[in-house]
């Protein structure tokens, strides 16, 4: 009976390596038909001279000299690793930890296809559309040898990048593109547009894009024409069997659709697990984790900590701007003692408490990071509208205006009964007989003037623009007088001293130069340095030499000795307005009234001619000034006439912040402004993190700014 057990356990045994060395042919032979369509696969793309060009499989490949940066040594690892998998015609997935340089192994790896075998191309990124600009930026730092097309926008721009996609001299240096750059969702929509071009290499970064093999983006980038696909992650693979298997089918297509041994003996268990929605036990994860250490390199920052550089930190302390102390203040006051006393003596405190408590915490942080966030300056602007048509009847308008009458009237009215007379101011002056004792010299003084009876009339009755041309004329007379004595012989030889006012010191000055209203007593009190003041005293003191931020260390700013002085006393000085006290923003605004009288052409023709101030010249004077200002309308200088009176905000009355407060009213930014001139000087590259949306959107508004 032994004897038959041990027959049979025999025969089982070699009934088994019989069974097993079959499956081991089959699956030779299946492994080398994969191989085999593998190889005429890769062979589509290549040059028939590329295999005599390909160098040893373990050589140590230089870095690429058309590469402008430096790699370090892991990142020169894993670009030897990338060729390698080329040589072969094996896909791979480089799934380093984020931080160590994934992007620029890739084009360094592109870079050497295109000097190594001299196939420039074409290559295709794909990336999610938060990292296209990257990926552009990247590439035009490091290789701008290579002709890149960013392909992204909207149907009508994607139409004309597509003109560049010259399938003449595809492979070469000379072709009109090397590099596009894409997203995920136009590979979608425009697949039939890229799926016309042979791709020679297809980069997937943020490969979890691809994890649902019931996807049609997954689906649709398995058919795509590419001689190899690199999949970039930064996370490691996850212990779903769905998403496993699709990224072992993504890679290895050939493998897992023609080796049906290593289907039965494996795939079972990934569908099982798939269709099930389960986990997978640690034998079949170190099983597929066997499977996939050739094809995934994966490091993480403890296996190359010794060739990064060392993490500087830098604690700055940023004060408190006024506007952020007025509002802590009143936050603080808010406070109250029962609350605290509270929250401190039980651990049982009422919910109501303890929520208030926090919200206060909540709102002293939004005051520290910015003021913006507890309460924005936002744009004002008063309530406009249009006033109702006021039609005036004509009988009233004539009866009432004998200023504006019937021209008949006027000629009456001017010729007849004005005292200003042509004919009444010279017989004033000069009796018809000759006889000065008949003469009533009531105009006698338009010959001091050295003014005729003709210029008085149309001083008087010509209207404003003859009004105003008579005082430009004696203006330039009085100047010429004025320098008649200063170039006088007497004055010459004997100079005399003249006190000279200064223009600071009258009460009032023209609202045209200044906005100084009154001179008040001033009160003068001194303070410690900051640092804006003291970058402000050292470019004035020393003009020449090229002071920045960087030559100031915030950290010794407090050590500056500082002596403190009493404050001192200036009486009667200029004083200015400031601006939120003199610009007054009204609730509502209209325009002013006109007055229609329907039927009647000589009140349109009088309220036509006082809007244009009696006539053109009259109104271009008044606008603009003097004719020597004429070339400077539209300039912010030697403004003439009414525009000359423009308030500083504008006619329209609307109150917009300036964007010089973001900076100003905040201690961070002050600290980040002089910081970002300094890194940028030194060509660094800044990362800003922040755990408030609003402060990103304020970030943000500061970058448009400064830009």
């Amino acid at each position: 009976m032994l004897y038959i057990k041990f027959f049979i356990i025999n025969c089982l045994i070699i009934f088994m390596l019989t069974i097993s060395e079959i499956y081991k042919d089959k699956a030779l032979q299946n492994t080398q038909k994969a191989l085999d369509a593998h190889e005429r696969q890769s062979n589509e793309f290549d040059d028939p001279d590329l295999k005599i060009n390909m160098p040893p499989p373990n050589e140590e490949r230089p870095q690429p000299t058309i590469f402008q940066g430096s790699l370090k040594h892991y990142q020169l690892k894993g670009m030897n690793w990338l060729a390698n998998l080329y040589d072969q015609g094996i896909n791979g997935i480089l799934a380093d930890e984020m931080g160590l340089g994934k992007t620029v192994q890739s084009i360094a790896f592109l870079c050497h296809i295109a000097e190594t075998y001299r196939v420039w191309g074409p290559f295709l990124i794909v990336s999610p559309s938060s990292t296209l600009h990257n990926w552009q930026q990247e590439i035009a730092r490091f290789v701008p040898t290579f002709k890149v097309v960013p392909y992204w926008g909207n149907p009508q721009e994607r139409k004309i990048l597509r003109q560049f996609w010259d399938q003449k001299g595809l492979h070469t240096q000379e072709a009109s593109f090397h590099v596009v750059i894409t997203s995920y969702q136009l590979i979608v929509s425009d697949f039939k547009y890229f799926n016309r071009i042979k791709w020679q290499y297809l980069v997937l970064d943020e490969a979890q894009a691809i994890k649902s093999t019931n996807s049609v983006r997954w689906k649709l980038l398995l058919t795509f024409r590419c001689r190899n696909r690199l999949l970039l992650t930064g996370t490691p693979v996850q212990n779903s069997m769905a998403e496993l298997w699709a990224l072992l089918h993504f890679i290895m297509p050939t493998m897992f659709d023609s080796h049906d041994e290593f289907t039965e003996w494996f795939s079972k268990d990934i569908e099982s697990h798939a269709e099930n929605k389960t986990g997978i036990d640690e034998k079949h994860l170190s099983r597929l984790h066997l499977i996939l250490k050739p094809f995934m390199l994966r490091r993480i920052k403890k296996d190359v900590e010794n060739e990064l550089s060392d993490k500087i930190e830098i604690l700055m302390y940023c004060p408190l701007t006024s506007r952020q102390k007025m509002l802590y203040s009143a936050l603080r006051k808010k406070i109250r003692i029962e609350d605290l006393l509270h929250s401190a003596g039980s651990y049982q405190s009422s919910p109501n408490v303890t929520s208030n408590l926090m919200n206060l915490v909540m709102q002293f942080r939004k005051v520290c990071n910015h003021p913006e966030l507890f309460e924005r300056r936002e744009a004002r602007s008063p309530f406009f509208f249009c006033p109702t048509e006021y039609i005036v009847p004509k009988m009233i308008y004539f009866d009432n205006s004998v200023r504006y009458n019937f021209l008949s009237k006027q000629h009456l009215l001017a010729n007849k009964f004005f005292i200003f007379n042509v004919e009444q101011v010279h017989y004033s002056c000069f009796s018809k007989d000759h006889d000065k004792s008949q003469s009533c010299n009531m105009f006698c003084f338009s010959r001091l003037l050295k003014m005729s009876a003709t210029e008085l009339f149309q001083i008087t009755n010509g209207g404003l623009f003859y009004r105003l041309l008579y005082i430009l004329i004696q203006q330039k007379m009085n100047n010429l007088i004025g320098e008649k004595n200063c170039w006088d012989k007497n004055s010459i030889l004997w100079p005399f001293i003249e006190q000279n006012v200064p223009e600071s010191f009258k009460f009032i000055t023209p609202i045209v130069n200044t906005c100084t209203i009154s001179h008040i007593t001033h009160f003068h009190h001194h303070m410690n340095e900051t640092m804006e003041h003291k970058l402000h005293r050292l470019k004035r003191a020393d003009s020449d030499t090229n002071i920045t931020m960087e030559n100031i260390c915030v950290e010794n700013m407090s050590l500056n000795n500082y002596n403190p002085r009493p404050s001192q006393l200036y009486e009667c000085q200029p004083t200015q307005l400031p601006p939120f006290i003199y610009f007054y923003c009204p609730k509502v605004t209209t325009k002013a009234r006109q007055l229609w009288v329907p039927g009647s052409r000589s009140a349109a023709y009088i309220w036509q001619r006082h809007e244009t101030c009696d006539s053109i010249e009259s109104r271009s004077l008044i606008y603009n000034g003097h004719s020597s200002f004429s070339h400077t309308q539209w300039s912010c200088e030697n403004i003439g006439g009414i525009n000359a009176l423009k308030p500083q905000n504008g006619w329209s009355n609307i109150n917009i912040p300036d964007k010089q407060s973001l900076v100003t009213d905040c201690g961070k930014l002050k600290i980040l402004d002089s910081l970002l001139t300094k890194l940028k000087q030194e060509n660094h590259r800044v990362l800003i993190y922040s755990q408030m949306t609003r402060m990103i959107d304020i970030l943000e508004e500061y970058m448009w700014y400064k830009k």
